[in-house]
C-alpha cells in the first residue's frame, strides 16, 4: 500500500486491490479498513456465523451441527437445470462438480425414471455431500474431493495447497493455523477453533454451493492481539477448484471509550472458468466484479457490526 492508502485508511475509508496471480484460473483480491468494535465483539459475532458470506448475492448459510447431521441440508434444493444435469452426469462430462464415485451413484439411485425424479436426485445429492462432510471430518485434506466433471480429473486438495502457497504471511505469522491448513488428518489442530458450514449464492449465471470449513488463531503481536480467521472450501458445485478466503484482525485502540480494528480481507481461488479464446476477457470482468464484491462486503460489515455495537453500549 502507498501512503496515500494509509492515510484513507486512517480517515475509515475502505481499500480494495486486485493481487497478482500466478496460474491461468487463479484469482486474488484484498480489501482493507478500520472497524470502530473492540475485537472480542468482531471475534464473536464473526464465529457466530460467517458474516461475509451475508448479503444480497447470498441465498442461504447453514452452520453444520456438531457432529453433523443429514438435517443440516434440509433447506438444500438444487435448481431445475441443476437436477437435470446431475441425473446426466458421466465423468468428464457433467454440468456440476462431483467425483467420479459421486456420478456412479447417483446414475445408480437415480437411473430409472420417477414421478419424483427431482425430489430423488435431490435426496441423493444431500446423502453424498452429509456423506462426504463426516469424511472430511475423520480422515482430513486426504478425503478431498477429486472433481471429474472434466478431464483431466483435478485433485481439489493440490489446487488448495497451490492458493496456501501464497500465504507466506500466516506461515510467519500464525504457524498453528497454517499447519492444520496445510496438514489438517481429522484430529483437532492445536490452537485453532473450527467449524463447518454450506452457503447457496449467487455467482455468474448459476448459483453456487459451497462448503466451508472455518477456522480461527488467536495470538500477540508486539503485546497486542491479533486474530487470524480462514474460510477454506472443501467443496463447490460449479466454477471453484479451491478458494481460501483470510481475515486478519489487530487491534489499533482498546480505549473503552473509541475501540478500533483494523481488518484486512484477502481471497486466493482458483477457477476454470478463465480458460478458452475469452480467457483474458473473462478474467478482467470478473476481476472487476471481485473487486467491487469485497469492497461492498466489507462496507457491508463495517456499517452492521458498529451499529450492533453502538446498540449494545
Amino acid at each position: 500500500m502507498t501512503a496515500g492508502d494509509l492515510g484513507s485508511l486512517q480517515s475509515g475509508q475502505t481499500i480494495t486491490r486486485v493481487l497478482p496471480h500466478h496460474k491461468k484460473g487463479e484469482l486474488a483480491v484484498a480489501a482493507a479498513t478500520r472497524i470502530s468494535v473492540p475485537l472480542d465483539f468482531f471475534v464473536n459475532a464473526f464465529r457466530h456465523l460467517p458474516t461475509l458470506e451475508r448479503g444480497p448475492q447470498t441465498l442461504i448459510v447453514r452452520e453444520f451441527s456438531n457432529p453433523p447431521r443429514e438435517a443440516d441440508f434440509e433447506r438444500l434444493v438444487l435448481d431445475s437445470k441443476d437436477v437435470q444435469d446431475l441425473s446426466q452426469c458421466v465423468p468428464g462430462d457433467c454440468g456440476l462438480k462431483l467425483s467420479a464415485q459421486m456420478m456412479g451413484r447417483v446414475k445408480a439411485e437415480t437411473g430409472r425414471a420417477s414421478a419424483n425424479q427431482a425430489a430423488l436426485i435431490n435426496g441423493v445429492f444431500r446423502q453424498l455431500l452429509f456423506g462426504y462432510v463426516n469424511t472430511y471430518l475423520s480422515q482430513g485434506n486426504s478425503a478431498l474431493i477429486t472433481y471429474a466433471d472434466k478431464l483431466p480429473p483435478v485433485r481439489s486438495s493440490d489446487a488448495f495447497l497451490s492458493l496456501l502457497e501464497e500465504f507466506a504471511l500466516l506461515q510467519r505469522d500464525a504457524p498453528p493455523l497454517y499447519n492444520c491448513l496445510e496438514s489438517y488428518s481429522g484430529k483437532p489442530c492445536p490452537d485453532v477453533d473450527s467449524f463447518l458450514y454450506w452457503s447457496y449464492a449467487k455467482f455468474g449465471l448459476k448459483p453456487v454451493l459451497s462448503v466451508n470449513d472455518m477456522l480461527t488463531y488467536q495470538t500477540t503481536r508486539n503485546g497486542k492481539p491479533w486474530d487470524f480467521m480462514a474460510v477454506k472450501q472443501i467443496y463447490a458445485d460449479h466454477y471453484f477448484l479451491a478458494a481460501l478466503g483470510v481475515v486478519i484482525l489487530a487491534l489499533d485502540s482498546d480505549v473503552p471509550s473509541q475501540p478500533r480494528l483494523w481488518v484486512v480481507y484477502v481471497n486466493r481461488s482458483q477457477t476454470d472458468g478463465l480458460a478458452g479464446l475469452f480467457g483474458a476477457l473473462k478474467r478482467g470482468v470478473v476481476e472487476r466484479r471481485s473487486r467491487a464484491t469485497a469492497q461492498k462486503d466489507l462496507l457491508e460489515l463495517k456499517s452492521s457490526l458498529e451499529a450492533q455495537y453502538s446498540q449494545g453500549r
